[in-house]
């Protein structure tokens, strides 16, 4: 059944992984240019024992900071075909969280080192497993938009939360039927016992 309450709806669950930048110094971005031939035709993700996807190579960047960014877009570029999701947050302006979330409890791949970002941030580290714990957030009372990941928390809890509802009203709908079913043959059985009881009444003996 379903728990039709702001705590109750809107439940989803997924694994995620997630890997913090070392403050950026600008000491990489030399390196940046370089990357791309190395990301060509290898930036990949593979959710189990699916043909891993093609992210595409990555354009030249300026900074640390829109290379990240291009890592997310790309990620994020091909999540209908993935169910892999990514963000990316800062809160000082210098070291920053790159977080990646899949629906699927298969283990997620990424087939791309990005040790050059940035000191001490590897795509390795985002790799999610299969036996990561899952998260599991419920409740649309708790919803919080003030962050992208928070955002798009949001929106799977809505829509989980519209489908159970929409779910709720088919059983409802259901059993309404069953129910004005059984009253019309009811009526129906009413209605001919009074006419037999008529007939043995009016008899002519």
């Amino acid at each position: 059944t379903t728990k039709a309450t702001a705590d109750g709806l809107g439940n989803v669950s997924y694994g995620k992984e997630e890997a913090d930048t070392a403050p950026l110094d600008g000491s990489v971005i030399t390196e940046l240019d370089a990357m791309d031939d190395t990301l060509a035709g290898t930036f990949t993700i593979q959710v189990g024992s699916a043909d891993a996807i093609e992210l595409g190579a990555l354009d030249a960047a300026s900074s640390e900071q829109e290379r990240l960014g291009q890592v997310v877009a790309a990620i994020n570029a091909k999540t209908a075909d993935t169910g892999v999701t990514a963000f990316l947050s800062t809160e000082d302006g210098s070291t920053y969280k790159l977080e990646v979330r899949s629906d699927s409890d298969e283990a997620v791949t990424f087939g791309a080192a990005f040790t050059a970002v940035t000191t001490g941030f590897d795509a390795t580290d985002l790799n999610i497993d299969a036996t990561t714990d899952v998260e599991e957030h419920k409740g649309i009372d708790k919803l919080d938009i003030s962050t992208q990941a928070g955002a798009w928390d949001a929106i799977k809890q809505i829509d989980s939360a519209m489908d159970q509802v929409n779910a709720a009203r088919g059983e409802l709908g259901a059993l309404q039927t069953r129910f004005e079913k059984t009253v019309e043959n009811i009526d129906i059985m009413k209605e001919n016992t009074t006419a037999a009881r008529g007939r043995i009444v009016d008899a002519d003996f």
